[in-house]
């Protein structure tokens, strides 16, 4: 039997099979691999803890994404994130720094924000949104800021939880919404929910009350920036970003 495996192994299109097999599990493994990883590194990058601010004194935060349109930066969040109870301000928490932001339109029938951080801010990552509805059991994954504890005085690391799509199109309370198994919790609505590919399908509106977390559909977010002109529903069209390429791909 050895000598019968010498006397194959011999042979140059055996070897040549061989060799290809070693390269197709090196780019499964290694190539295919590393792709998921550098997705999620940069929806992180692209995502931003968005504080309640009152005299400079954080009294509550969601999250928020970047995006890059019409030549200029904005944050998209989770309305209700952007109308707290107290007569604050908004601000990209980054550590102990404090970047204002201004409400460029709200809509609460949608539960949905738009905020524009100053002109000379450039984030490090943006995102980019899907029209399409995602396909039940697709792997997505959460990235947000959740609250440790009611009064924690520091904010947390970005985390990311990874699940599936649920249910699409569940109406509730006159919403549409999309839930995904994915884990998020307070502190994350306005955060960003990604499938495979990098791409934002939606924004976590609420978590923590049933096992799944409950989004905002990204085709929602993306009729409420084609009101504002921003994008061109059902193809976005973003602008390019300052400073080297920012979609999620």
């Amino acid at each position: 039997m050895k000598r019968f495996l010498c006397l194959l192994l011999r042979d140059r299109l055996v070897q040549l099979f061989l060799l290809c097999i070693v390269l197709w599990i090196f780019y499964v493994t290694v190539v295919e691999g590393a792709v998921p990883t550098s997705a999620v590194e940069r929806a992180k990058k692209a995502t931003c803890v968005v504080g309640e601010v009152v005299n400079k004194e954080i009294v509550g935060w969601g999250c928020g994404v970047f995006i890059a349109a019409q030549g200029k930066y904005y944050v998209v969040t989770a309305g209700h994130v952007a109308t707290g109870p107290n007569n604050q301000s908004l601000a990209i928490i980054q550590g102990e720094d404090q970047i204002p932001l201004t409400v460029v339109q709200i809509w609460p029938e949608r539960d949905v924000a738009l905020l524009s951080p100053p002109s000379d801010y450039r984030p490090a990552s943006v995102v980019q949104f899907v029209s399409e509805k995602p396909t039940v059991g697709e792997d997505v994954y959460a990235v947000g800021a959740v609250v440790a504890c009611p009064k924690c005085p520091e904010l947390p690391e970005m985390f990311v939880s990874a699940g599936v799509v649920a249910r699409v199109g569940h109406v509730s309370c006159g919403r549409e919404h999309d839930d995904v198994t994915a884990i998020s919790g307070p502190g994350a609505s306005g955060g960003g929910v990604f499938n495979s590919k990098g791409y934002c399908i939606g924004l976590v509106v609420c978590g923590a009350i049933t096992d799944w977390t409950r989004c905002i559909p990204s085709r929602i977010v993306l009729m409420c920036l084609e009101e504002v002109k921003l994008v061109k529903f059902p193809e976005q069209k973003p602008a390019p970003c300052k400073g080297g390429s920012c979609p999620l791909r």
